[in-house]
């Protein structure tokens, strides 16, 4: 079933957006369209790059640009690495009739929940072996900083593993100076606080919405897909909520709105503000990004921009 006009407009939305919506309770797979299903696995992929790092390379006219970013060349990576596990698994468990039904239905789900899009066109919760979980986890990841997708983020991962490369190889060798780089620069110890911080406070979270969940009367698989969909802005997930959340009671749904809360506002207006005004005298000072730069202006990479920022917040505040 190829959509009309009408409703096409409505999944391009959904799509680009990584919302995930869709207008049938079958979501893409209402249409059973390969075609479709290649357009939307095009733009949720790339709805899932660094939207600057699209900005630098249309400005440039250049691939180049992506290819240069260590961010995108992991996000690549990691789809392309996960895709190949799911076509894999699903083949050894015989789940299709054909091996070109596996490769269709493997790649689209991989990209729709490892971007957190949450478009379905499989059950993929009723898929053998490991294969629900192994995607629920890939939400984790979820896409690039910048991006409209949900997630840890990509270059929170990759910062956290060669950190702890780094961690490997001072203990190896006490006394080697190594510092974790990224994009051909090396990045300050505020930052790589900055990181663990949130990756600790995400972890702590997860435990504490896991374990109410599963206090209000949810299952153990229910209460940990339920808690990855809503923090990592996914949707879909396995047991009770596999097709939606309609079946849990009023106590469950309260504390997964709280969970999908914590990634966005509680009217913070003055922290707002304080943030508005950083990020202008920052800017007012000549510090660009280097897709925003132009003569006579200070290119610094995005984390030493947080950091200029963050210093900025701190010298408004007094503290």
């Amino acid at each position: 079933t190829i959509p009309s006009a009408t409703y096409s407009v409505k999944p391009v939305f959904s799509t680009v957006a990584i919302g995930g919506f869709s207008t049938h309770d079958a979501s893409i797979g209402y249409f059973n369209s390969i075609s479709i299903e290649m357009v939307a696995m095009f733009f949720m992929f790339l709805a899932g790059i660094n939207f600057s790092l699209h900005f630098l390379a249309w400005n440039n006219k250049s691939l180049i640009d992506y290819i240069k970013d260590s961010e995108f060349k992991t996000y690549a990576m990691v789809l392309f690495a996960s895709s190949i596990i799911v076509i894999i698994a699903l083949g050894l468990n015989s789940e299709y009739g054909s091996s070109i039904e596996t490769i269709r239905h493997s790649l689209f789900q991989t990209v729709s929940i490892a971007t957190t899009t949450g478009y379905t066109s499989q059950s993929f919760s009723s898929w053998p072996a490991a294969i629900p979980v192994f995607l629920i986890m890939m939400s984790f990841i979820g896409a690039c900083v910048g991006s409209t997708g949900g997630g840890i983020k990509v270059i929170r991962i990759l910062v956290m593993f060669r950190l702890g490369m780094k961690e490997i190889h001072k203990f190896i060798r006490p006394n080697a100076q190594v510092s974790v780089k990224l994009n051909g620069g090396s990045i300050n110890e505020k930052a790589l606080v900055s990181v663990l911080g949130f990756f600790s406070l995400y972890a702590i979270n997860f435990f504490l919405i896991l374990m109410l969940l599963m206090f209000a009367g949810l299952d153990q698989v229910t209460a940990y897909s339920a808690t990855a969909a809503t923090m990592n802005n996914l949707g879909p997930g396995l047991g009770e909520v596999a097709q939606n959340y309609g079946s849990l009671g009023d106590t469950a749904k309260w504390i997964l709105s709280f969970s999908m809360l914590l990634r966005y506002s509680f009217e913070l207006n003055k922290e707002a503000e304080l943030l508005e005004k950083a990020i202008s005298l920052t800017l007012d000072e000549g510090y660009r990004t280097k897709d925003l730069a132009s003569k006579d202006e200070k290119v610094v990479g995005t984390l030493e921009m947080t950091d200029v920022i963050i210093n900025k917040m701190t010298e408004l505040t007094g503290k």
